[in-house]
């Protein structure tokens, strides 16, 4: 069980974002996205099937996005008849169209990109195996799956899980990464806001070979059985690249306390198996179009409603956003800390601290709404066992007109649940009034940042034409030195190669003086000292740069 940051506020992309309550969107049109086929809304959910056979329903991005990496909540609920096996299944799609039909929960079996699929693992009843619901991760890059061989079937899935999440009493949670090559998948089945491994590739795996421009999509179907599939959050944000999230394991104790043993994830099936086919649910029609009619012995019969978003839900997502607004105003404040140190720097210091002060109360009062109604629960539980446990009679007999201690402990009830209710509504405030501040910083951060960053290209180009007009101005000089420095050595070889003559001629002379004797002595050195002026003539020539006197 792992502690995994909120999704950053910064990031999430509104126009690929949606969240309950739905009348907040006018005409029920969700900005950004389509949805249709059985998909209905209410208040807490999209509802993307009933509890009903034969159905297919959708809702899907509008437009394609290039997304290198992205992180992606879902808050969902999947659940029918419990005395049957399952009735269809759900996916989260990253493809380059969208799926509004088909055999593969209501997209082409087609497609090309990713599917994260929940579904049963299709048990063989006569072995005494029992379904066991799953969640598996499916590459396709074009081809049938239905037509594709049992090798390269199972080489396009990369990751599977299995556990029970149908019909929870309370909201399912996924959380699903796509960043630096690697793909996770983590689940809280508990309602805790703690997560579980459900599957994780390696870091560049070759089979996620995404779409460059594709389309996020929820579709489900069901076939002869019907179970409702249902849709309360879906929140994606842009990560780098090569992001990678960090996630924190919880101690034994406190993972154990937070996970029931009936959600557990495991790794395999109870049959020990590790792979598993994807079932095909293509709707059937009756002559007019019309789905085929659940089986007989499902008349009549009911499935539960998918649970309501309760107020815990509300205040988990709330506690959720205020750690993420907490993150992004400490960002903030670290990104104005490295500025000149101005007015505006300043400013923004002092509104982030006023903010961070709110948020910090505001986050309080939510751990406080959230233990009020957790006492709640625990004592309208305990008033529900009561009648099993058997009421004492009172020690005394209780007054005619007075309260009863059961009426007294409902009394308090309710009204702890409009306390709870009140400090609600006042952490909705709160917190909606506490993002658009954080994002007027944000961007008024990012103004500041482009603004620096064009005076820095903008110094850059000037000091770099700067430079080339020096150079430009310089090379002429340059020239000539290098043309000085050439002739220089010229003359040094010469003068060199003119000592070496003069030391072997004065090595003749010697050697003929001494062949001579004394009587030539005076004429040898009257002819070496003619040649050592005429040297000297040379070098004094030499050294003024007139060559032509030489002659």
């Amino acid at each position: 069980v792992e502690a995994l940051p909120p999704l950053p506020t910064a990031s999430v992309i509104p126009e690929l974002s949606f969240s309950n309550p739905f009348s907040k969107y006018e005409q029920g049109v969700i900005p950004g996205w389509q949805y249709g086929g059985a998909a209905t809304m209410t208040n807490d959910y999209v509802s993307l099937t009933p509890a009903s056979a034969n159905q297919i329903g959708w809702i899907w991005s509008a437009n394609p996005i290039k997304l290198p990496a992205w992180e992606v909540q879902l808050d969902f609920h999947i659940g029918g008849l419990s005395d049957r096996g399952a009735g269809g299944g759900m996916a989260f799609w990253f493809t380059n169209q969208q799926g509004r039909s088909g055999p593969i929960y209501g997209h082409d079996d087609s497609y090309q990109g990713l599917g994260v699929i929940f579904d049963f693992y299709e048990a063989d009843l006569s072995r005494g195996e029992t379904s066991e619901p799953f969640v598996v991760a499916m590459m396709n890059h074009g081809s049938p799956l239905a037509k594709t061989d049992e090798e390269d079937y199972f080489k396009n899935q990369v990751g599977v899980c299995f556990a029970n999440y149908r019909n929870l009493n309370h909201v399912g949670r996924a959380r699903i990464i796509f960043a630096n090559g690697r793909l996770q998948v983590w689940l809280d089945l508990d309602q805790s806001g703690h997560y579980q491994s459900c599957l994780q590739t390696e870091v560049n795996d070759e089979r996620l070979k995404m779409p460059e421009l594709g389309f996020f999509g929820v579709t489900a179907s069901t076939g002869d059985h019907g179970d409702a599939h249902v849709v309360y959050n879906l929140q994606i944000a842009q990560l780098a690249e090569k992001e990678d999230v960090a996630h924190t394991a919880l101690s034994p104790d406190v993972a154990k306390r937070e996970v029931a043993a009936e959600h557990v994830v495991h790794a395999e099936a109870s049959n020990h198996e590790t792979h598993v086919r994807v079932a095909t649910h293509t709707p059937r029609l009756d002559a007019s179009g019309q789905p085929v009619a659940a089986k007989a012995d499902e008349v009549g019969q009911a499935a539960a409603a998918p649970p309501a978003q309760s107020s815990q839900d509300y205040i988990l997502r709330f506690s959720e956003r205020l750690d993420a607004l907490t993150a992004a105003v400490q960002g903030i404040g670290g990104a104005a800390a490295t500025g000149g140190g101005g007015a505006a720097d300043a400013h923004v210091a002092t509104t982030l601290r006023e903010l961070h002060t709110e948020i910090t109360a505001v986050r309080k009062s939510a751990d406080a709404t959230y233990a009020a109604l957790q006492n709640v629960q625990n004592s309208v539980r305990a008033l529900e066992l009561r009648p099993e446990a058997g009421v004492a009679a009172p020690s005394a007999p209780v007054e005619p007109g007075a309260p009863s201690p059961e009426a007294g402990m409902v009394s308090g009830l309710v009204t702890s649940v409009a306390d709870a209710q009140t400090e609600l509504r006042l952490v909705r405030t709160a917190v909606e009034t506490s993002v658009p501040q954080v994002a007027k910083l944000q961007s008024d951060l990012n103004s500041a940042t482009a603004s620096t960053t064009a005076k820095l290209l903008a110094l850059e180009s000037k000091t770099s034409q700067q430079l080339e007009a020096v150079e430009a101005h310089l090379s002429p000089t340059l020239r000539s030195v290098d043309g000085g420095i050439t002739g220089l050595r010229q003359s040094i070889h010469e003068v060199a190669t003119a000592q070496a003559a003069l030391a072997k001629q004065v090595q003749g002379l010697v050697e003929a003086t001494a062949s001579c004797g004394g009587g030539g002595y005076s004429s040898v050195l009257l002819v070496v000292g003619a040649q050592a002026l005429v040297v000297a003539a040379l070098l004094f020539m030499r050294s003024q740069n007139k060559r032509q006197h030489i002659l």
